[in-house]
Order: C-alpha cells, then structure tokens, then sequence
C-alpha cells in the first residue's frame, strides 16, 4: 500500500508539473486558472505524503 501510494504521490507530481507547463504555454493567459490546478494538485500531494509519513514507522501501509 506504501508503494502505491507512493507512485500516486509520484504521478500526481508529474501530472502538476506537466499542467503547469501546458497552461504557461497554451494559456499564458489565464494564470489564475492554472494556479488554481496547481493548487490543488500540491494539496494533494501533501495530503497523500502526510498519510505516508504518518505510517512510515508502523505496518499500517
């Protein structure tokens, strides 16, 4: 479970990198737009990785 939690954390990273630079290059325009997706991708992440690290001494995962 560890391990797919990981490479979720992993995947969600690359997914809010690659937003962030589709919308600088497609919609450079709409700033706040791609903030906002990029926002809510860190949330994520963050979540996820705090689940991770709260488990990482037990066999919960």
């Amino acid at each position: 479970m560890r391990d797919s939690l990981l490479r979720l954390i992993d995947d969600l990273t690359t997914k809010k990198d690659a937003v962030n630079d589709e919308y600088s290059e497609m919609y450079c325009w709409v700033p706040d737009e791609r903030h906002g997706l990029t926002k809510a991708y860190e949330y994520v992440i963050q979540e996820l990785e705090k689940v991770v690290d709260d488990h990482a001494d037990s066999n919960d995962l």
